[in-house]
């Protein structure tokens, strides 16, 4: 996202980070940019790291949120087992469909989203299958 001539910019420290405001005469909204992460006006960083060994739903949250982050490793292989992240929409939206985890992995699937994105009505992570893996799962989301 580019921003068109503007007219303030603050900057300060934030811990080990820096954060920047930029202000637009031409779209006078204001833009927070983390470590070249846009950051949602409002929301604050949830970091969850799950381990899930049975085919079930696990709800990280039940409130809109806008994931930045995801990492997922099988370390023990299921038969039939997929993974799928998905918003709590009355017809969810997917962001991972059905990732197989019929075999152990040794790198994860690892997403990191640069403008986060919007998960209508919260967070579900769905495992299913005919045995269950066993994944371990991290979402970073912002909310």
């Amino acid at each position: 996202m580019s921003i068109e001539n503007p007219v303030s910019i603050v900057t300060s420290n934030i811990g080990t980070g820096s954060m920047a405001v930029y202000f637009s005469p031409s779209n006078p909204s204001i833009i927070i940019k983390e470590d070249d992460t846009l950051v949602p006006a409002g929301t604050s960083l949830n970091i969850t790291a799950n381990r899930i060994t049975t085919n079930v739903t696990t709800t990280l949250t039940s409130s809109t949120a806008y994931i930045s982050a995801i990492a997922i490793i099988t370390d023990a292989a299921g038969t039939g087992s997929t993974v799928t992240v998905q918003d709590k929409s009355a017809t969810p939206l997917k962001l991972i469909d059905g990732l197989i985890t019929t075999s152990v992995t040794t790198t994860p699937l690892n997403d990191n989203y640069q403008t986060p994105l919007k998960m209508n009505g919260g967070i579900d992570i769905v495992t299913a299958g005919v045995a269950a893996a066993a994944i371990n799962i991290w979402i970073n989301y912002y909310q």
